[in-house]
């Protein structure tokens, strides 16, 4: 071992005796899309992980020994995994792809001294783990999740080590119930007929494989102290104009309030050449854009799935800002009891396919 290892697991050791003195993390909702912008920075931590799974008889192990107080290779072997991705398909192993109960992964990382010296906070997002996922960083729980289709975050800022090597965990369990989406049945079958002792399978009534694993990309990202929390935007058309409606939720430790109202907010409107068209202060309120391009479905125009690009930033009273750019289509939706309409146009639906990293299908 050597003397950098050393001192990073006595660290991990002491702050596991002081986990009580510590603030506790915050579990939070899966937050805006992590993007950069002049305030905010992202480190990403897909690639290749260590990864083990659990005995399937005794799945518990992990938790007993508590392997995430250190890195996974110190209490036992190891293969190498691609995050993100299903574990079922990387490997080779019968046995793996079958795999019923827990897993584990981890990875060690640094973040900038900096990050600390400009006073900013410290987010984690694991865009989504199938299908109960709890999350540790230097051997402390920072947060814990069901349901494998939704984003996981956790501020960190204050669990972090600044300048130094960090430990993040992850326990994965695939097991799908009755209350799980989608459902599933566990079955347990007896010595009797055979069975070893507690063996159980997974049963399930859908066509498709139980595909586990982490399943999008995991990033580190940053913010002010005080933040643009939310955005909720709604789109209408007035002849060739187009209005954006927005309201905007801020976060402050300053307060240590949610949804504090920042001093400013400014607003400006790109179009997707990146030309300001419109612009605005004020944290909610109404933006026209004169002779607007609408939003089409693929085929119905020109130029599908037009994007505008919102560039909101506030700032918290001292002169720091934050900003953040969200992309908008200006649209609008009508139902009857015969049509489904675009823009007041009935629009005939072939199939269904909406993916966030399409812009046309926004």
């Amino acid at each position: 071992m050597d003397s950098r290892t050393f001192v990073v697991l006595g660290i991990f050791f002491c702050l596991s005796i002081l986990a009580k003195d510590l603030p506790v993390a915050e579990a939070l909702w899966g937050g805006l899309y992590p993007n950069e912008s002049p305030s905010r920075e992202i480190k990403t931590l897909d690639g290749v992980w260590n990864f083990r799974r659990a005995p399937r008889l005794d799945p518990d192990q992990g938790f007993r020994e508590e392997w995430y107080n250190q890195p996974l290779k110190k209490s036992g072997s190891v293969i190498p995994m691609a995050v993100p991705s299903s574990y079922n398909d990387i490997t080779q192993d019968k046995s793996l792809r079958e795999h019923i109960g827990w897993v584990w992964y981890d990875r060690m990382f640094v973040v900038p001294s900096r990050w600390q010296e400009d006073n900013l906070r410290v987010f984690l997002r694991l865009g989504s783990a199938h299908y109960h996922a709890i999350i540790y960083l230097n051997g402390l729980e920072i947060a814990s999740h069901e349901g494998g289709h939704l984003p996981i975050r956790a501020e960190i800022t204050n669990f972090l080590l600044y300048g130094q090597e960090n430990l993040v965990t992850v326990a994965l369990n695939n097991i799908l119930t009755p209350q799980t989406i989608p459902q599933g049945k566990i079955v347990y079958h007896n010595e009797s007929d055979g069975y070893p002792n507690n063996y159980f399978i997974q049963t399930y009534d859908f066509d498709f494989f139980n595909y586990a694993g982490i399943h999008r990309p995991v990033v580190l990202y940053t913010t002010p102290q005080t933040y643009i929390e939310d955005i909720l935007i709604n789109t209408d058309i007035d002849g060739a104009d187009g209005i954006i409606t927005y309201n905007l939720t801020t976060s402050s430790v300053l307060s240590n309030l949610h949804g504090t109202r920042a001093t400013e907010c400014v607003i400006e409107v790109l179009d997707k050449l990146g030309e300001p068209v419109a612009n605005t202060t004020g944290c909610s309120g109404t933006i026209r854009v004169a002779n607007a391009n609408f939003w089409w479905p693929y085929m119905m125009a020109a130029q599908p799935g037009y994007l505008y690009t919102l560039w909101i930033s506030i700032n918290d009273g001292t002169g720091r800002w934050d900003s953040y750019p969200e992309k908008v289509g200006i649209r609008t939706v009508g139902l009857n009891s015969t049509n489904l309409s675009i823009n007041d146009v009935p629009i005939y639906i072939r199939g269904l396919g909406k993916h966030e990293d399409s812009d046309v299908s926004l």
